[in-house]
């Protein structure tokens, strides 16, 4: 069962029991929706902490998501990396997606059957390269339009002069 409202924001203020703390933890490991209220709750109270070099809860439950997906195991840049949704269909994993803001541009990545599906709410100018240097979408990203490519263990991406490398793990 999910934790409440009160119960999550005194988990963030830091006001449970140890033993409470720990199971909201747990709970955190396992449902997506409570990290993600957890995750928005924690930027809208603590937003000039947001991008502190310290670990926080939700960057480590973020990479404790492994499972049999990919995942994330190295960045570089400023960036936020946020778990959206994950499904299961009768033990079957049907698609991974990961939300990644870049400065100020917010993409959604989405792992599909060996596909990448990079996509955007708004128009974003986005420059995609494999980590060998060979360009893979150089252009105007538009929301009707997704980009998709074959899937790559690293990638950089660059947008509004602001470039990341992305390194994934099967």
């Amino acid at each position: 069962m999910c934790p409440d409202d009160y119960q999550i924001a005194s988990f963030i203020d830091g006001l449970l029991a140890e033993s409470e703390k720990t199971k909201i933890e747990n709970h955190l490991n396992h449902c997506l929706s409570c990290m993600e209220k957890v995750f928005f709750l924690k930027k809208a109270l603590f937003k000039e902490d947001f991008f502190s070099k310290e670990t926080s809860i939700i960057e480590k439950l973020v990479l404790k998501i492994k499972d049999s997906f990919l995942e994330i195991k190295e960045k570089t840049g400023s960036f936020i990396c946020l778990p959206l949704e994950t499904a299961y269909r009768n033990g079957v994993q049907t698609e991974k997606s990961i939300q990644l803001q870049i400065h100020q541009s917010v993409f959604k990545l989405s792992f599909r059957q060996g596909s990448l599906i990079i996509s955007s709410e708004k128009p974003e100018k986005i420059t995609v390269a494999s980590i060998n240097g060979r360009l893979l979408f150089s252009g105007e990203l538009l929301p009707e339009q997704p980009f998709t490519l074959p899937f790559s263990e690293s990638l950089e991406i660059e947008t509004g002069g602001k470039k990341i490398k992305l390194d994934f793990e099967k």
